[in-house]
């Protein structure tokens, strides 16, 4: 299922980092950096 595979990614280090660089995206993107 999406949902457990995506708890799984974000228990990973290489899945918090990826998430990580994401967030980052998506904040600069809406604070128009």
């Amino acid at each position: 299922r999406l949902i457990e595979s995506v708890i799984h990614g974000l228990l990973t280090d290489e899945g918090r980092a990826h998430a990580k660089q994401l967030f980052r995206e998506a904040a600069a993107s809406l604070h128009g950096y």
